[in-house]
């Protein structure tokens, strides 16, 4: 390899694979680049000694790295032997990034890229407001194909709560996230949409989703739609067309998250979405403390983008000139929408065909487009140009004099381009929030389940919905405490055997599952599998991925509660 290396013009590789791939020799390569340096630590350092230039990219507004598995005593030890003397010694630590190590050395040479490509306005607008001070210029505008109305949906769990203990679950949000997803999937218009789920709080929720998308929507849905779940994260670099976040805290534990650290994770799961992004949350605005950034995620929804939300269609029109040149197309059957945002800028009239095929149309009235204003409007065309937008414009003074040699020029060139007169549709980009509630209204008492005494631990008691016809528990009916008994509502504590630090909590039970409260049918894997085990045991049951052994860790039996 000391050999042979040069004979690869263009190395890509992660850090960890730098040393032992490459010579250990300086300026080895004319130019390395450390792309997503934000999350690059000091194990990059060997691939930037190996530099005569050096490009680093990244965004110190992302997720950092974490010390994890590094005690503090030995991070100050170590500075002080080796780097106390040097002059960027104090960001030369492992909760430090290459990014802001960059930033330090050459804070000179810092460029700052303002054009953002992936997601559409309403959605990057919150991430832009809160990193970025307002600067970002989103340049994508989605076409009529490409486009999901609203692309915000907020979605309030009534019934949602975060599990007790440490566990970091939401099992009714987990159970309304994919209840979505199934109708999504089900539906042609999104089958070849990508989806994402972030949890805000950990990975156990996302890990408990997948796990109910794997049982609920089979594995051939999750690699159609390329679903991933997982933390901020997980998704720094990535995107999906539709990307859920889910808050997880139920309104009972509502710590503020204020700290760098959770601006990071807001900026970078509010930002994977390009074309939807569901917000699924089991609190309300009045719940959470001003300085939470939940609260100004929620004021985003609440108000998206600072626009007049009253006028709509024609009345968006600014003049005259531009209704006269809106009424034609209209009559002739074009799709059109007046006063597009779009990077920043507003194009006085977009013209829409099939397959995303469009056009910009820049009515140039006299009083308003002077010689003063020509090299502005110049500039305004070559940016959006530049991100594939076509421009025809026309002087109001030409209209006036001549209406149809104008109007006949303009519809040869969308004929030229492909853009038929596909028929009027009211695209109204003033609602682009829609707000749902789902579940049930949880009474306060219902927010911690009675708690009994089983075999020396004190769980909570999860009770069986019965009908008239069903026998209410025996405390005595189960025989042997270790031992699960078919005639089913003994309770259990199972972990799968490749995942053993993921227990679960279940009754199995003969009516409906309800994977909130923590029921499971008799009939479902999982339950056939575990019906006749004993404590100890490693029954198997046939999931859509395979099989997979479960170890059974206790059985409770029901007792009465405690006084």
């Amino acid at each position: 390899m000391t050999k042979a290396n040069r004979a690869i013009r263009c190395w890509i590789m992660p850090h960890w694979r730098v040393s032992e791939t490459l010579p250990s020799e300086l300026a080895l390569f004319d130019l390395v680049i450390v792309d997503e340096a934000s999350q690059s630590d000091l194990w990059a350092l060997p691939a930037l000694l190996r530099a005569k230039k050096l490009l680093i990219v990244g965004d110190n507004k992302q997720v950092s790295p974490a010390a994890i598995g590094v005690r503090e005593v030995d991070v100050r030890q170590l500075y002080a032997r080796f780097l106390r003397t040097l002059p960027f010694g104090d960001v030369l630590s492992p909760e430090k990034s290459i990014y802001e190590l960059g930033s330090v050395m050459f804070a000179g040479d810092l460029v700052r890229l303002r054009e953002h490509f992936r997601c559409v306005e309403p959605i990057i607008e919150f991430s832009n407001r809160l990193c970025y001070n307002g600067e970002i210029r989103c340049l994508r505008l989605a076409s009529a194909s490409e486009r999901i109305a609203p692309p915000l949906v907020d979605v309030l769990v009534k019934d949602g709560v975060r599990d007790s203990g440490s566990a970091k679950i939401n099992r009714p949000e987990a159970q309304a996230i994919v209840d979505e997803i199934k109708v999504l999937t089900l539906n042609p218009a999104f089958a070849k949409r990508t989806i994402g789920v972030v949890s805000l709080l950990g990975n156990e929720q996302s890990r408990h989703i997948f796990e109910l998308l794997i049982t609920q929507i089979g594995e051939e849905k999750i690699v159609q739609h390329q679903i991933r779940c997982g933390d901020a994260m997980t998704f720094q670099g990535r995107e999906a067309d539709i990307v859920f976040i889910s808050m997880v805290a139920g309104a009972h534990i509502l710590t503020a998250l204020s700290t760098e650290m959770y601006e990071q994770r807001f900026n970078v799961a509010a930002s994977r979405a390009k074309d939807r992004l569901y917000l699924y949350r089991s609190f309300r605005r009045e719940d959470v403390k001003e300085n939470d950034l939940r609260a100004r995620l929620l004021d985003h929804f609440a108000a998206p983008l600072r626009r007049d939300p009253e006028k709509k269609g024609r009345e968006r029109c600014e003049s005259d000139f531009e209704r006269a040149v809106f009424d034609r197309l209209a009559s002739a059957g074009y799709r059109l929408t007046p006063q597009v945002p779009a990077a920043g800028y507003r194009i006085d009239l977009v013209v829409e065909g099939h397959s995303g095929r469009r056009l910009a149309i820049e009515c140039d009235g006299d009083k308003y487009h002077t010689a003063d204003t020509w090299l502005h409007d110049l500039n305004r065309q070559r940016s959006l140009e530049r991100v594939g937008w076509t421009f025809w414009r026309c002087w109001g003074s030409s209209f006036l004099r001549d209406p149809d040699s104008c109007m006949a020029d303009l519809f040869a060139l969308l004929n030229t381009i492909g853009i038929e007169p596909i028929g009027a549709l009211d695209i109204d980009f003033t609602d682009i929030v829609e707000y749902r509630e789902v579940g049930q209204i949880r009474r306060e008492q219902e927010s911690a389940p009675p708690m009994v005494q089983t075999d020396g631990e004190v769980v909570p008691i999860l009770s069986v919905p019965q009908s008239d016809s069903t026998e209410k528990l025996d405390a005595n009916s189960a025989s042997s405490p270790d031992l699960l008994k078919d005639e089913l509502r003994d309770s259990v504590r199972f972990c799968f055997v490749d995942s053993p630090d993921d227990d679960a909590f279940v009754t199995i039970v003969d009516s409906e599952s309800n994977p909130e409260l923590g029921f499971i049918n008799k009939d479902t894997p999982v339950a056939r599998a575990l019906l006749g085990a004993g404590i100890g045991q490693e029954p198997e049951a046939l999931l859509p991925l395979g099989k997979r052994k479960i170890r059974v860790l206790k059985i409770h039996k029901p007792r009465p509660r405690l006084a």
